[in-house]
């Protein structure tokens, strides 16, 4: 793999993700996508771009299901229909993230501040969502199956289940 900062302005990226870019990788990066190398990018700016650039097929996405992301910063990133499936996000910080058809059955969210995050179409079935922060989050049409929505922290949630 080998993406550089022209490839970037040929599909036309955002100044701000450019600048992203550069900031992390500098005016290129070169090597095998690995598992490791998604992790890596998902804890740095590049976390916001990473659903965009999986669409654009610059990277393909890893299957996140089973990870330990227990404590990590999330903020604003783009998980667009990621695989989540059992993965621990206890105490994660999702401020903002776009969730949008990303499943997240059986994950542990047990504390993860999720406050204005997407989760459109979402599957949280079965998922632990005790004292999760959903403060504005968007839940529209997303799976609560095994949830009693009563009990969710959700003031200001979109949710039409």
């Amino acid at each position: 793999m080998r993406i550089t900062v022209d490839d970037l302005r040929a599909i036309d990226a955002c100044e701000d993700g450019i600048d992203a870019f550069r900031e992390v990788c500098g005016d290129v990066i070169e090597g095998e996508w690995t598992a490791a190398a998604q992790a890596y990018a998902l804890g740095t700016l590049l976390r916001q771009y990473f659903g965009w650039a999986v669409h654009f097929g610059l990277i393909p996405m890893w299957s996140m299901a089973g990870w330990n992301l227990t404590d990590a910063d999330l903020r604003d990133a783009d998980l667009t229909r990621a695989n989540l499936t059992d993965a621990n996000l206890r105490d994660a910080d999702l401020t903002g993230a776009n969730l949008c058809g990303a499943n997240l059955r059986c994950a542990n969210l047990r504390c993860a501040n999720l406050t204005g995050a997407n989760l459109y179409g979402a599957n949280l079935r079965c998922a632990n969502l005790c004292d999760a922060n959903l403060t504005g989050a968007n839940l529209y049409g997303a799976n609560l199956y095994g949830h009693n929505v009563d009990e969710l922290r959700l003031r200001g949630a979109i949710v039409f289940v």
